[in-house]
């Protein structure tokens, strides 16, 4: 499908504040994550001790589940800084000269950071008022992943299913769009990995 001409161009001071934002996530997260995310996942065998891996062959069911599980903790504890990512860039898309609504919610970029941000709202409603956590970290990080990624490959669904997918060739719809594929690679993506057959 063609791209449109691009019309919300990334400027100098998006940059600044796209990296001021890093840095202050990044020490949140330094701050509150829990490290263990980063810890080497030792996965436990049928009689509760740990797996001998030299006797487990290449390229099976134990050594799937030991990566998804390892991408999906790593993904984890630099989710918040993605997160942020996706509302900056949502953020900075909407400026600019006013635009129809269906005009931007056709962009992929537009409606990946949608539907990402519609997803982290709906999880914070369900954890700290349906569930009663007392915070957002009471959340198994990995539903919350699948839930994210399956908003946007949702969006992007009716998109393409519509004829309605028109893609920007400026910076803000192209980091659009790469995060909303991270988002599907670590949550629904690696939650199918694990129903692939071995023999």
């Amino acid at each position: 499908m063609p791209s449109s001409k691009p019309s919300t161009p990334l400027r100098v001071i998006d940059v600044m504040a796209l990296v001021a934002v890093t840095a202050l996530c990044l020490g949140l997260i330094r701050a509150a994550m829990p490290r263990e995310l980063l810890f080497p996942y030792m996965p436990s065998g049928p009689d509760g001790g740990f797996i001998d891996w030299s006797e487990v062959p290449a390229l099976s069911k134990p050594w799937l589940d030991w990566a998804v599980v390892t991408l999906q903790f790593r993904f984890l504890y630099f989710s918040p800084l993605v997160a942020t990512w996706t509302v900056a860039v949502l953020a900075l898309s909407l400026r600019g000269p006013r635009r129809s609504r269906a005009r931007l919610v056709c962009r992929p970029g537009t409606a990946a950071g949608i539907a990402a941000t519609a997803s982290f709202a709906f999880a914070a409603v369900r954890l700290l008022v349906v569930a009663k956590a007392k915070n957002a970290m009471d959340q198994p990080g990995p539903m919350l992943l699948l839930a994210t990624g399956m908003a946007v490959a949702g969006a992007w669904s009716v998109l393409i299913v519509g004829g309605l997918w028109r893609p920007e060739r400026g910076t803000l719809d192209r980091a659009g769009r790469f995060l909303g594929l991270v988002w599907i690679a670590m949550g629904p993506f690696l939650n199918m990995l694990r129903f692939i057959p071995f023999w």
